[in-house]
């Protein structure tokens, strides 16, 4: 039998039919509405097919979701501060099974989360992009050095993060207070990880912030107030070739390298602020220029002479060891900028007492 030869106009026709058909599949997604059109989240996400939309109002949610490896975005109407999701007992956000990053999580507040690996978000053989969300208030409950990730677990997968808090998170046996890369990459732009804690009395309680053992690149973010009980209170960085760009990491502590301890696989560090900290950066690392290593964090408000957001008895002391003509340059307790530090420099300690506006 001899091949018949499609002609332009036969394939014409397949390929309008084609575009027809792919026009069709996008038309059917789906916006499904909580609470209007369904009761909870989890049960318009049970709904849901590759494509379709969960549009959720206002509210606080006491349920955990699970995405169930499905590609869809979920997205609050009203911004994260006014759409919580805070579940009666275990985790807030389950992410597994769902290839590539067609799954997408918009403006929500994660908190009070509790399980063995990350009581705010677990992911896993999965690269969802999280955006605009505030995972904060959640905590572990094992007692394995394995465990943590209060705030996010990455056991596998490509998740990226954009424009989100990771704040407050607790470890209480373990490591990475705000975060934990097991394995995977994870990829974190524009985002805070600060006043993370990792505690208890595992040997190797690492990484108030972020513990991580796989690649992480960190891009114009702050890494900010978090606490470790040994080592890397911003970041504890054990194995994968990682990079920090155009950051800042500020006032971490821990009882011995307070900024990022980084033992093991490769650092590339790029116009980063390193202040606060006692000890900076530990181990090595490429230099990628235009970063700053300091002893002490500039003010970051009137009052403010430590630059650790709060103006208290620390600053007090800071003004009266300082008292006089300043000798240093910078003079952080001289904030009037008139060259002395005196009277009036301690009235701002005084009338601006507590956390400096915007915490």
């Amino acid at each position: 039998m001899t091949a018949r030869k499609t002609t332009r106009r036969q394939r014409g026709i397949v390929g309008t039919s084609l575009f027809v058909l792919c026009c069709s599949a996008h038309a059917l997604a789906e916006v499904r509405h909580v609470p209007k059109a369904y009761p909870t989240i989890q049960s318009a996400i049970e709904a849901c097919a590759a494509g379709d939309i969960v549009e959720v109002a206002p509210g606080l949610y006491e349920e955990g979701l699970v995405l169930g490896g499905r590609s869809i975005t979920l997205r609050s109407t009203e911004g994260a501060a006014a759409t919580i999701v805070d579940p009666v007992g275990g985790r807030c956000l389950t992410s597994i099974g769902q290839i590539g990053d067609a799954a997408h999580i918009e403006d929500f507040t994660f908190r009070g989360g509790i399980a063995t690996r990350g009581g705010g978000v677990v992911i896993e053989s999965s690269s969802p992009v999280l955006s605009n969300c505030v995972i904060s208030g959640n905590s572990t409950d094992g007692t394995a050095c394995a465990n943590g990730g209060a705030g996010v677990y990455v056991q596998s997968g490509d998740p990226r993060f954009v424009d989100c808090i990771i704040s407050a998170n607790t470890v209480l046996y373990g490591r990475g207070g705000g975060v934990r890369v097991f394995s995977g990459s994870q990829l974190l732009e524009d985002c805070l990880i600060v006043e993370n804690s990792v505690l208890g009395s595992c040997s190797s309680a690492g990484g108030g912030g972020i513990y991580s053992s796989a690649p992480l690149r960190f891009s114009s973010c702050t890494i900010e107030l978090n606490v470790a009980g040994w080592s890397g209170g911003g970041w504890c960085k054990k194995g994968g070739e990682s990079w920090l760009e155009n950051s800042d990491v500020r006032n971490n502590t821990s009882s011995t390298v307070g900024g990022v301890w980084q033992p093991s696989g490769g650092l590339s560090v790029l116009n980063t602020l390193f202040c606060g900290n006692g000890v900076n950066i530990s181990g090595s690392y490429t230099n990628l220029g235009g970063n700053q290593l300091n002893g002490q964090c500039a003010p970051f408000c009137m009052g403010d002479a430590n630059g650790d957001t709060y103006i208290n008895a620390e600053d007090l002391s800071e003004v009266l060891a300082d008292w006089g003509d300043c000798v240093t340059s910078p003079c952080y307790s001289d904030f009037n900028g008139d060259g002395v530090v005196g009277a009036q420099d301690l009235s701002q300690v005084l009338s601006n007492w507590g956390r400096c506006p915007g915490w």
